[in-house]
């Protein structure tokens, strides 16, 4: 069986400012535009991925990028189209500020880590800015000496982050002697149905997979009014 299943972030952000609104919205052009891509690909089954972790990745990088790497970044995430007197950073800073707000109803939580290489200095402006604007804590790791051992290491931040529901986003060999840093950032979301499945509600029924094969799935069924907008 194959299905498409996307995590876009189509933020609406009560106004605090032209900008962080505008932000959000590139967000949300970001996310569609990568799964466009993935879609693309006839190979790929199974999509489920957080554009909103994607982007904050990459603003951060953007603090420490200079020249051709800082203009790809801002042509690709479209930051060239803010303001120029707008910092990215601290744009980032008030839309997370409002996505990830305490809620009785829901938990959405965000972490971001640096790792980077003991072999490497980098500079105080960069790491204090990660920890103002993206509360990125830097941790200093040993890729060269242990890069299995930094792997793992990662991986259980990423696992404790998440409540143990990611339990190895870096997969064996992405880690190698060569790398000198790493940008995590894991999200957790757990919230309640607005409106729940009876579980004796089920039937057997056949569903049409993308190549065009019928299957026999469970499904739920339920009857009601349902609004919808397209």
């Amino acid at each position: 069986m194959s299905a498409f299943v996307i995590f876009v972030a189509i933020l609406s952000v009560a106004s605090s400012g032209a900008m962080v609104q505008k932000l959000a919205v590139l967000n949300t052009e970001f996310g569609l535009a990568i799964y466009k891509q993935l879609i693309a690909d006839p190979e790929v089954k199974d999509i489920f991925f957080s554009p909103i972790s994607i982007s904050t990745a990459l603003a951060m990088l953007q603090l420490g990028a200079n020249g051709t790497t800082e203009d790809q970044i801002n042509r690709a995430m479209k930051f060239d189209t803010l303001s120029q007197n707008e910092n990215v950073a601290a744009l980032f800073r008030s839309l997370n500020a409002k996505l990830y707000n305490a809620s009785n109803n829901y938990t959405l939580k965000s972490a971001n880590r640096f790792f980077g290489s003991k072999r490497f200095p980098f500079r105080q402006t960069f790491l204090s800015d990660m920890r103002d604007y993206f509360n990125a804590v830097p941790e200093s790791v040993d890729f060269m000496a242990n890069p299995e051992g930094s792997r793992v290491h990662i991986n259980k931040w990423v696992g404790n982050q998440s409540n143990d529901k990611i339990k190895e986003l870096m997969a064996k060999g992405t880690i190698t002697k060569s790398t000198v840093f790493v940008l995590a950032n894991a999200i957790y979301f757990k919230g309640q149905w607005n409106m729940s499945f009876n579980s004796t509600m089920t039937s057997t029924l056949p569903f049409r997979s993308k190549g065009q094969e019928y299957l026999q799935v469970v499904l739920f069924n339920a009857w009601g009014l349902f609004f919808g907008g397209g």
